[in-house]
């Protein structure tokens, strides 16, 4: 195969970016046909060259760049930010997409604290693993609120279906995001509590860090045939 570059740069909407684009395909020496469409993009916003492929589960259409399947394939949890910070539209549209996730009953026990000052999110650094926290621009603490379910015990559930939105939404904006564990680890549950002043009716579930990346990682195929049982289960 060969690599021919046939069309000039273009400029898309990526998130709130705006992206070059320069399109090209590879053509096979046997029949010259276009065989697979390549994509560059540069992302103005954090100066990173991008190359997608369009892939055979997630064909890539430009008046939408990024399709769901393909969020999903491509998400990776990034764990170092620029110093840029996350503008207030992008904010709003990661948190309407964590609240427009299923729940149980449709109860929605869920609550939202947003963190930007870095003197607050230091305070979360010294959590064991969590040092890289303190070059994120923006935390997000989720928490359950279990009085509002309807069918008791189902919040965790909820809170994690609201987590994987919001992961989705942020590397369909661009933004790189790593999820915290903090429930069910009771020291990581206190800390929240004291710095955020989190009630006692409250119970912090997840710490989601968000940014402009500073790295990028190549996507990973992680589907595995031998997790897959039919009608029953099948010892392999």
């Amino acid at each position: 195969m060969k690599l021919l570059v046939c069309e000039p740069a273009s400029s898309i909407s990526f998130g709130n970016d705006l992206c070059l684009c320069f399109k090209a395909y590879l053509f096979t020496f046997m029949n010259g046909k276009k065989s697979q469409t390549l994509v560059f993009m540069f992302n103005q916003k954090n100066n990173l060259l991008y190359l997608v492929l369009r892939a055979k589960y997630a064909p890539i259409k430009e008046d939408n760049f990024m399709e769901t399947i393909q969020t999903i394939m491509t998400r990776r949890s990034i764990r170092t930010w620029t110093n840029e910070p996350v503008t207030k539209k992008e904010r709003k549209i990661i948190l309407e997409a964590a609240m427009n996730a299923p729940s149980a009953a449709d109860a929605r026990p869920w609550h939202f604290v947003m963190i930007d000052d870095p003197a607050v999110i230091q305070q979360f650094t010294s959590m064991g693993g969590t040092e890289m926290l303190e070059e994120s621009t923006l935390l997000i603490l989720i928490c359950g609120e279990p009085a509002k379910e309807v069918y008791p015990g189902f919040w965790p559930q909820d809170c994690s279906c609201a987590a994987q939105n919001m992961q989705l939404a942020a590397h369909d904006l661009g933004l790189g995001c790593v999820w915290v564990a903090t429930h069910p680890l009771e020291e990581r549950e206190q800390i929240c509590r004291r710095v955020l002043n989190i009630p006692d009716s409250i119970v912090p579930f997840a710490l989601l860090a968000f940014g402009v990346p500073n790295e990028v990682l190549s996507p990973e195929y992680r589907y595995d045939p031998s997790r897959i049982h039919s009608n029953t289960w099948e010892e392999k």
